[in-house]
């Protein structure tokens, strides 16, 4: 139970910490500083969002290849 438990907090994690990464690398674009910089939470709401949309959608696509 416990490598179960590893495993599903892994298989989460590693998308979370993915998909912040590449959306904090857009602070990076000189067209995207001054967004950045005037809404500090940003990085976090587009990671939710992301986030969401994939695990949302992700039933839908798994469903359809396994047929």
């Amino acid at each position: 139970m416990l490598g179960g438990a590893a495993f599903l907090a892994d298989s989460v994690l590693t998308l979370a910490v993915s998909t912040s990464s590449a959306v904090a690398g857009l602070k990076t674009l000189p067209a995207l500083e001054h967004l950045f910089s005037d809404y500090k939470d940003l990085t976090m709401m587009i990671t939710a969002v992301i986030i969401v949309i994939l695990f949302a959608l992700q039933s839908r696509g798994t469903e359809s290849l396994g047929q």
